[in-house]
């Protein structure tokens, strides 16, 4: 089952079709839909047999299947399904017409699927693919982009490849223009993929999709994927990852935002919000401590920073109009640069941003992204042979070659997968360098550390809740932005996005607690399920309060009595129910305001200092 000692088993066949297996008697059945018979054969091709009793009514047969004592066939001429006897071919039966167009045929059968192999237990100690070869044997293989080590069982992957995003997924390639082969599992169900980075440490491979709005990772071997930012996003296309500190910054052209979060997702918090036009690629060099970026606005720029965002400066703000991809050369401490209406290649000394070079200039190309490994730059061409992947040295492009063509102009990123961009340490690479939420590395072996929610503590470590913020839901999630500071776009609260509990909210009520308890405790009703919830704004003890009380678009809380009233424009009702129910004198649910049906009480306003 590996592919190896293939044999022919039988030539001179019309047409054959619909191949099935009889485990019961070892026989190998398929139709001859040219000869219009049913044939059959021992596994190893002996013993051949067929069956021409059915060449008057099998018209052209296209698929065939085996169970018990009964063959099941279809015929596309005569748009049917039947059955005939295993043993002989008689006993034609038609159990259906007017089906048509039937290629293939299983039937459902515990029976059949018995048995054991080496490959039953444990993958057969295989740590991908399992395939037996015999009743005692078996063979390991692995997945594209892998290969099999000398203990012949465990998989590793290839150390570099060449990364490429397309609207519909991402692809990997090798390194060589004369090899052919894949190095990527094809990462599929993408609607328009643009940016993509990468940490060779875990395997993972990071992505930014335009068309359903997301940034989400996958290991290289396919086993696990997931969404990362799923909201709050507008035109994200550019993606770096600092493996050191384990954080992920993209651009959002649409917003004129730079963002971080930890690789997961966590923490997301803004980097850069003033001054931005249009920022489409970044880059990240985390042994340095710096960040790059391009920009498309009405003075487009290479823009450099900190990672924490401090320090801005620009790099380049002259004889560029559109920079789009952008890559660091770590090894010669370049920046490099493509643009798609200069139609060049340049580079530039990251640290100064002196000593400029053109590296490529062409005509007739539309440059969308370049990347540098090694001696080679790579760059993806829209307009060469229909969208191609090209490599030339970085000491001249005359001899530039062609890696990939025919790619089309959905053709987006490149980036070349390596293990030995991610050398170097910093601060921020032990136990997040101390910090409770984010950690930055400054250079110099200098480090910062920054609260996405919260405010730094008085100790630069740990991270302190806000006193007060306004809380506010979009139907699936609850958000927070500042009171005090519009400026600070970060959200004071973790949001909250839970599909199972979160379907369509719509009232909120608050008790403010958070002085003696930690926490606040917030209300809401969902009028998807029809019900009332409290959940701490850590986002912890989560329970159902009331149920089936139709729409509430109001809600109060009561806090000297513990007790929350709501209106109900399904029943025509204002109600009210004491949230500890074990309280001495706690309220049951109970309506006090009973309206008529015409009425549809919405908003609530509650004067606790009036007896209610």
């Amino acid at each position: 089952m590996d592919g190896s000692n293939s044999k022919v088993l039988h030539q001179n066949q019309r047409d054959p079709l619909g191949l099935s297996i009889d485990f019961t008697a070892n026989k190998l059945y398929w139709i001859s839909s040219a000869n219009g018979t049913i044939n059959r054969c021992n596994l190893d091709g002996s013993g051949l047999e067929v069956l021409d009793t059915l060449k008057r009514e099998l018209a052209k047969g296209t698929a065939l299947a085996v169970m018990g004592g009964k063959l099941w066939w279809a015929d596309d001429e005569s748009a049917q399904l039947g059955t005939v006897t295993k043993r002989d071919g008689r006993n034609f039966v038609v159990l259906r017409n007017k089906t048509s167009g039937v290629v293939h045929i299983k039937v459902y059968d515990r029976e059949g699927q018995k048995g054991r192999n080496p490959c039953q237990v444990n993958n057969g100690g295989c740590s991908q693919l399992c395939f037996p070869t015999s009743e005692n044997t078996r063979s390991c293989s692995c997945t594209v982009g892998y290969n099999l080590r000398s203990d012949r069982s465990s998989c590793e992957g290839v150390d570099s490849f060449l990364l490429y995003s397309i609207h519909e997924g991402i692809r990997g390639i090798a390194l060589d223009p004369n090899d052919n082969s894949e190095a990527l599992m094809p990462i599929t169900g993408t609607l328009f993929a643009v940016g993509v980075d990468f940490h060779a440490g875990n395997d993972t491979v990071y992505w930014t999709d335009m068309g359903l709005n997301r940034i989400s990772r996958a290991k290289r071997d396919q086993t696990w994927r997931e969404d990362v930012i799923t909201t709050g996003i507008s035109r994200v296309e550019g993606i770096a990852v600092d493996w050191i500190a384990g954080n992920l910054y993209w651009t959002d052209h649409g917003f004129n935002l730079i963002e971080i979060s930890h690789l997961n997702g966590a923490y997301r918090s803004v980097v850069i919000s003033e001054g931005l036009d249009q920022p489409r690629a970044i880059a990240a060099h985390p042994q340095k401590g710096y960040l790059f970026w391009t920009e498309w606005g009405q003075n487009p720029c290479i823009g450099r920073s900190r990672l924490d965002g401090s320090d801005q400066v620009t790099l380049v703000n002259s004889g560029i109009v559109w920079p789009n991809g952008i890559s660091i050369d770590f090894e010669e401490n370049t920046l490099y640069w493509c643009d798609a209406r200069t139609d060049k290649i340049e580079r530039i000394n990251l640290e100064t941003g002196e000593s400029r070079e053109i590296v490529l200039s062409a005509a007739n190309v539309d440059l969308f992204s370049v990347a540098v490994f090694g001696p080679y730059i790579y760059w993806s061409d829209r307009a060469h042979s229909n969208g191609s992947i090209r490599r030339a040295f970085k000491t001249g492009t005359n001899e530039a070659a062609t890696m990939r063509s025919g790619l089309g102009v959905n053709l987006k990123d490149v980036t070349v997968f390596n293990r030995d961009r991610e050398k170097g340490t910093n601060p921020c690479a032990r136990s997040n360098g101390g910090c409770q939420q984010l950690c930055f590395h400054l250079g110099s072996g200098r480090r910062t550390c920054s609260c996405a929610h919260g405010r730094l503590a008085d100790d630069g470590f740990a991270c302190e809740r806000y006193e007060g913020y306004l809380l506010f839901s979009e139907r699936t999630i609850l958000k927070s932005i500042h009171l005090s500071d519009e400026n600070d776009l970060n959200s004071p609260v973790q949001p909250m996005e839970n599909p199972a509990f979160f379907k369509n909210i719509v009232a909120l009520a608050f008790d403010y607690s958070q002085s003696k308890s930690g926490t606040n405790r917030i209300f809401f009703s969902d009028a998807h399920y029809g019900n009332i919830q409290l959940i701490n704004d850590d986002w912890t003890g989560r329970y159902i309060i009331a149920e089936n009380v139709g729409s509430v678009e109001g809600l109060a809380y009561h806090r000297a009595w513990d007790t929350l009233y709501w209106t109900s424009s399904t029943i025509s009702t204002i109600s009210r129910q004491t949230v500890d129910q074990k309280k001495v004198g706690a309220y049951p649910r109970q309506a006090v305001v009973t309206l008529s049906e015409e009425d549809h009480p919405h908003v609530l306003a509650l004067d606790e200092c009036q007896r209610l």
